[in-house]
């Protein structure tokens, strides 16, 4: 299951190196307001509308991001659900295709440029809490992994 029902693939893909970063997840390039599902049923680790980072390409422009710790696939994954609007709150279930979110407005250099930014970490809460939730200086040190590939095979 995708996290969004479009995707018409003009942003950033996992991996994307940007000088001495690389891009954790992968950006759905989607609608504004376009509604945003979980992947796997879980529990929400984080929900906020005020992350510096998540309004636009300006690290102190804030915006939404939620994460859930997912059930299922190898013990489970966290889920990063980047650029969302979101009513959820610490410690809420959410089930398989629930709706948790929408897209909200990101900004870049004047543009705007909906998006749902998603990322899966196979690492623990604690590991993903002193990552960088974008870009990060090594993938595999915080267990970030292709969301596209990783989903085709557990969910």
């Amino acid at each position: 299951m995708q996290p969004v029902k479009t995707d018409n693939g003009r942003y950033r893909k996992y991996g994307y190196k940007l000088g001495v970063w690389y891009h954790n997840g992968h950006d759905y390039d989607c609608n504004l307001h376009e509604p945003v599902f979980s992947v796997a049923p879980g529990v929400v680790l984080y929900s906020s509308r005020n992350v510096n980072g998540f309004g636009g390409y300006d690290p102190s422009l804030p915006g939404g991001c939620v994460i859930i710790q997912h059930q299922g696939h190898e013990g489970g994954f966290i889920g990063l659900y980047g650029h969302v609007d979101s009513d959820l709150v610490l410690n809420e279930k959410v089930e398989r295709g629930e709706r948790i979110g929408r897209v909200h407005q990101y900004t870049s250099s004047g543009l705007k440029l909906p998006h749902l930014h998603f990322a899966i970490s196979t690492e623990s809460w604690a590991v993903v809490q002193v990552s960088k939730w974008g870009y990060v200086d090594r993938l595999e040190k915080y267990g970030w992994t292709d969301p596209q590939k990783y989903l085709s095979i557990c969910c």
